[in-house]
């Protein structure tokens, strides 16, 4: 039965990232472990490294010439692996785990093969504050964002000032029930909404109110990185795992 379940996880794995793979041999892992080249929309050449037919089944992807450290946080992430690895909880070292970087900290994602993402101590706190909503805004934008293994901080830095000079267009229906969508319209142009507005609502300018993206930050948790460097279409919407980004 587990030969059937490790091909069977295999195929699937071969579906998202292609025939291209390996099995990696390490002798600090207990796991089978596969690697999967594959290149990105831009055409970087990149490579998934996978356990396989694990309790909780992990991934992490970066450069191809990273494959080695790739890996090694691989590795660290199965060590420490006590108890499951809850979605979005940030574990943070009290020192590098890479020679010659500042990746000091782990957080994964949720689903099949829960992706790793290595952070620098400063990107980690940001993750703590602003949930994986930061990662999925970032990635988004700067799909490699986080395969540098060498870089200093994915997020850009979104100052008080900065977000006092954001228009949101605020629905007043915000007075009464707590805000749960923001749409980017245009640059540094925004709507908010209770997603409890009647039909027909969204259509009169009289039923919406200019805030600024300052003063909506405290209900709406995580999104400090939203209002920089957005594009048309993006939103934050608030469902049950919290606020979740996507691009309509």
């Amino acid at each position: 039965m587990l030969e059937i379940m490790t091909e069977a996880k295999l195929r699937q794995l071969e579906y998202r990232y292609g025939l291209q793979r390996v099995e990696i041999h390490d002798p600090g892992m207990s796991a089978e472990v596969w690697a999967f080249r594959h290149r990105d929309a831009s055409g970087t050449q990149l490579v998934t490294v996978c356990t396989v037919d694990q309790p909780q089944d992990f991934s992490i992807t970066g450069f191809e010439a990273d494959l080695g450290a790739l890996v090694a946080l691989l590795r660290t992430v199965l060590n420490r692996a006590d108890g499951p690895w809850l979605p979005g909880r940030v574990w943070l070292n009290d020192q590098p785990l890479l020679l010659d970087t500042k990746i000091q900290g782990l957080v994964v994602g949720d689903g099949d093969w829960a992706e790793v993402f290595p952070l620098t101590e400063v990107e980690a706190n940001v993750v703590a504050r602003e949930t994986l909503s930061a990662i999925s805004i970032i990635k988004s934008r700067a799909p490699d964002a986080f395969h540098d293994l060498f870089r200093k901080n994915a997020f850009p830095d979104v100052t008080d000032d900065q977000l006092a000079k954001i228009k949101v267009f605020t629905s007043k229906q915000a007075d009464s029930a707590p805000l749960r969508r923001i749409k980017a319209l245009s640059y540094h142009r925004f709507a908010a909404f209770t997603n409890e507005e009647p039909e027909g609502y969204l259509e009169d300018p009289d039923n919406f109110e200019v805030k600024t993206a300052l003063e909506l930050l405290p209900r709406l948790h995580g999104s400090r990185l939203f209002f920089q460097g957005e594009a048309p279409g993006e939103q934050l919407s608030f469902g049950h795992k919290g606020w979740e980004y996507s691009v309509t």
